[in-house]
Formats: structure tokens, sequence, C-alpha cells
């Protein structure tokens, strides 16, 4: 059973301070995953500058069964 409700993780590392946010998902359909994308672009948008500023900011999208195409907002998601 995949988590609902969501968290933010900072694990310790060695160098650099990091987070891992596992966002809110409340249905088994997918529906957060256009979600994911708009937080990740925004957080990208106000680090500002260029392309080297936006690849600190990366959006990891794992789907929790077989069907991945045919879940419709996954497949409509990954268009880009």
């Amino acid at each position: 059973m995949k988590y609902h409700l969501g968290t933010t993780y900072y694990p310790k590392t060695k160098g650099k301070d990091i987070s891992v946010t596992l966002m809110a998902n409340p249905s088994h359909l997918e529906a957060v995953n256009p979600v994911v994308m708009g937080r990740v672009r925004a957080e990208q948008h106000f680090l500002g500058g260029g392309d080297e500023s936006r690849a600190k900011i990366v959006p990891i999208i794992v789907h929790g069964d077989a069907a991945f195409a045919g879940q419709g907002v996954v497949f409509e998601s990954l268009q880009f």
C-alpha cells in the first residue's frame, strides 16, 4: 500500500543538505503526478538561474502497479 499522506525527509549526507518529499496522493489513480511536476517546476523557477539551477530539483515519479499506460493521467503526464 502506497502512502497517502505524504512526508518530507532530510537525510544526513556528507557535505550537502538535501530534502526528499513524498507528495500526498489521495487516490490510487496517480492523480498526484501533475501536482508533482507542477511543484518541481515552481521550485526550479524560484531557484532562478538556468539549467544548472533546475538540475538541483528532480522529480521522481514511481507508479505502483503494472497498468502504467492504462492509468490515463500517468501516461498523459509523461508526454512532454
